[in-house]
């Protein structure tokens, strides 16, 4: 890491960007974070800053591709510290996107205290996966995004 942490940010939530924010400064004495509203705006950051030293993505912004995402930033940026925030609580996708590169997993529904027991783990070259995940079911069933959107039969029996 430089002298400096830095510390990206992708997420299309701004409340939850920017309390995560607020976080990590507050938390990590001198950090700088940068954030982006979605996966390429996180993309051109990363590419145009080699001295990012960790990234947070959320799954489910726009340009996200869930796992397949998280392995082509690993291709692409071996050193850097990938951690997963999302608020799908699902052991398999967990699994998943450690299989595919991330250093961690982080519950949106995390304490600030678990948040930044996670954050200082990923930062200092540990994995971290949720406390709560031998609780959570279906760790062995293979996770994909979910479609959203309706087929048109079901448009046509919303009230309206």
């Amino acid at each position: 890491m430089g002298t400096t942490l830095q510390v990206l940010i992708a997420d299309d939530h701004a409340l939850f960007r920017k309390g995560f924010a607020m976080l990590l400064q507050d938390s990590l004495a001198g950090a700088r974070v940068i954030e982006a509203t979605g996966f390429d705006a996180a993309l051109d950051i990363l590419a145009g800053n080699s001295t990012i030293d960790a990234a947070f993505f959320d799954l489910m912004m726009p340009g996200m591709a869930g796992a397949e995402s998280i392995r082509a930033v690993r291709e692409a940026y071996p050193a850097l510290r990938i951690g997963v925030v999302t608020g799908l609580e699902n052991r398999a996708l967990a699994l998943q996107v450690i299989d595919s590169g991330a250093n961690g997993y982080i519950l949106k529904s995390a304490s600030e205290e678990e948040m930044m027991r996670a954050v200082n783990r990923l930062l200092t070259g540990e994995t971290y996966l949720p406390s709560v995940l031998p609780q959570i079911p279906d760790a062995k069933t293979a996770w994909t995004l979910p479609h959203i959107g309706l087929k048109a039969e079901r448009i046509a029996d919303l009230p309206l």
